[in-house]
């Protein structure tokens, strides 16, 4: 396939820091470009040793490269064989963009689980089902109860007794969903197979994000397994044990620190206020007669896909605003915009009919004519 780059362009001014310097395989330490955004002035405290590094992290330019220019030598401008090319990193998300398990997979596994519990009543059609993924912003729970405080709640459940109903009945959904991703009923996307190959051939460092997978990692790691042992091989996958070993994870989200009284109870409480506004919004829509669309991802849901993403970013050990996101959700899409890094919305049945004005692109899927490595390539110049 062709060559990411017909021409070489070199970078004006180097992003070396001190942190460079700094033992990697005991400090674990993360290079300016990505903690751009993230703080003014670190302290780093080197294995056992009471020295600090200290480093500079103020970006010139926030969320973007460096400038580039034309390398002449001898009137002549430099060719891909004179230096290395500019490198970018693909970020896989799993659910939507691996495998398409947005409508076919959560739909069947609701209803299953419905019939397992003896509900037959409450067996969803697709419109029903489409309505409450939107209402609900994807959340599961959010929209079992949207559902059943409009028909009713099952008479053999004491009032009192939703929370252990909702619990038996997300178990047996997760179960059903869990055959339904091992199972040859799901297939991966038409033509994601090549991508990651021409990415290989490329030599672009390929990751995939299971850390906040909607349905899990567990589930995400049983579709991951459908792309075979050699891919697997060649990719990272960054799950939520990755993001907690991160630079990011360890030094910015303070993984492995207990945190503190204050620090539990204004997360419950911005909890709450989200909440209260999805809840206002809907009432205020219902007595319009509105049909509306608004983003309902919880704070704590995009600080841990922003985790993943700086997290995947600092494993490429490549720029974070030159790894590509290819999202599948709403979520991933507005985490990107956040820091800077571009995105690529990969369609699917849950997101056929959604808006994405902040993704660089949004394609219907892989090869010909939508999505290949030569475009991202081409896209990234």
């Amino acid at each position: 396939m062709a060559s990411c780059s017909s021409r070489i362009y070199a970078p004006q001014h180097s992003l070396v820091l001190g942190l460079a310097s700094i033992n990697r395989s005991r400090a674990g330490i993360l290079s300016k470009r990505h903690l751009s955004g993230c703080s003014d002035l670190i302290e780093v405290r080197i294995g056992s040793t009471d020295s600090l590094q200290k480093a500079h992290l103020r970006e010139k330019k926030k969320n973007k490269g460096p400038s580039y220019r034309n390398v002449q030598t001898n009137g002549r401008e430099l060719q891909t064989d004179d230096i290395e090319k500019p490198k970018i990193a693909i970020l896989l998300e799993v659910e939507g963009v691996i495998a398409d398990v947005g409508f076919s997979g959560n739909y069947h596994a609701f209803n299953v689980a419905f019939q397992k519990l003896g509900l037959n009543y409450a067996s969803w059609t697709r419109p029903v089902y489409m309505n409450l993924l939107r209402k609900a912003g994807g959340d599961d729970k959010r929209m079992l109860f949207l559902f059943f405080d409009r028909i009713g709640w099952p008479t053999s459940y004491p009032t009192n007794e939703k929370e252990s109903f909702l619990k038996n009945l997300l178990r047996e959904k997760r179960c059903a969903l869990e055959d339904y991703v091992r199972s040859s009923s799901l297939s991966l996307r038409p033509g994601i197979e090549k991508f990651m190959d021409d990415a290989f051939e490329e030599q672009i460092p390929v990751i995939i994000l299971s850390a906040y997978s909607r349905n899990g990692e567990e589930t995400a790691s049983y579709i991951v397994e459908k792309l075979g042992s050699e891919r697997i091989s060649k990719t990272r996958i960054v799950g939520q044990a990755e993001v907690d070993k991160s630079f990011y994870g360890q030094l910015i989200l303070g993984k492995g620190i207990s945190a503190g009284t204050d620090e539990l109870l204004a997360k419950e409480v911005a909890k709450a206020v989200a909440g209260e506004k999805q809840r206002v919004a809907e009432e205020v829509a219902s007595m319009l007669n509105l049909s509306v669309e608004i983003d309902t991802t919880p704070d704590e849901m995009l600080k841990k896909i922003i985790a993943s993403l700086r997290a995947g970013a600092e494993y490429t050990d490549i720029p974070l605003q030159n790894c590509i996101l290819l999202s599948g959700c709403q979520a991933g899409v507005c985490a990107a915009q956040r820091i800077g890094m571009p995105c690529i919305v990969i369609r699917s049945s849950s997101t056929s009919r959604a808006e994405f004005p902040s993704a660089r692109a949004v394609v219907e899927g892989f090869g010909y004519g939508e999505l290949t490595v030569s475009k991202i390539c081409r896209m990234a110049k």
